[in-house]
């Protein structure tokens, strides 16, 4: 990770802003370390939690699903922007670590894409109370506001395609199998080995 982008973090947390990022070894920064252990634990506690998420979403899977959530939040101008910005960076750490800190809005639900992707399998759960569907004049309404759809894999087909997007400005439905080279452009490039501080451990 870039000395560059933790100290971005690190000052958005009002953290370490008399210390030189710049002047640390790039993927080595031990003055980082020694004032991260200063901090309470309490303190490190919470940006634990930030630092193993990004860590896991440092892969080719966690920026595929962070690509599927920004299908889902952006329009398709800013959806090409967005996936061109991620396709320039050299690796999935800073596709991750760009994504929290510039894209926050993307960045939940791109975990939860991610949880529910690498899941070993999937348990049924049965008994659920059952509900009518929502008809009232407010739902209805709300329905119509609607201008994206996200599907998990399994809805897709070209007539389904093509109907949603007559109405819809964001269609998203996964087709079976690996992406389509287009949507997988940010992925297609190698990632190098790259270490940085393993806050995580």
């Amino acid at each position: 990770m870039p000395n560059a982008l933790l100290a971005r973090y690190f000052h958005e947390q009002n953290l370490f802003k008399d210390l030189d990022f710049t002047a640390m070894k790039e993927g080595n920064p031990a003055a980082l370390f020694e004032a991260w252990l200063l901090l309470p634990d309490n303190q490190r506690y919470a940006m634990d939690t930030v630092f193993c998420e990004i860590f896991e979403m440092r892969c080719e899977k966690g920026s595929t699903a962070i690509i599927d959530e920004a299908g889902f939040q952006f329009n398709n101008n800013d959806f090409a922007v967005f996936v061109e910005k991620l396709s320039a960076l050299p690796n999935h750490y800073q596709r991750a670590m760009i994504t929290f800190l510039d894209h926050k809005k993307c960045w939940k639900g791109a975990i939860r894409f991610y949880h529910a992707d690498t899941l070993p399998h999937w348990r049924k759960r049965k008994n659920l109370a059952q509900r009518q569907a929502s008809v009232d004049g407010a739902s209805i309404k709300q329905l119509a506001k609607l201008n994206a759809c996200s599907f998990d894999k399994g809805f897709h087909s070209p007539a389904n395609q093509t109907e949603l997007t007559q109405h819809l400005d964001q269609v998203t439905l996964p087709r079976k199998g690996k992406l389509s080279k287009e949507r997988c452009e940010c992925d297609s490039q190698i990632c190098p080995t790259s270490h940085w501080l393993d806050i995580c451990g």
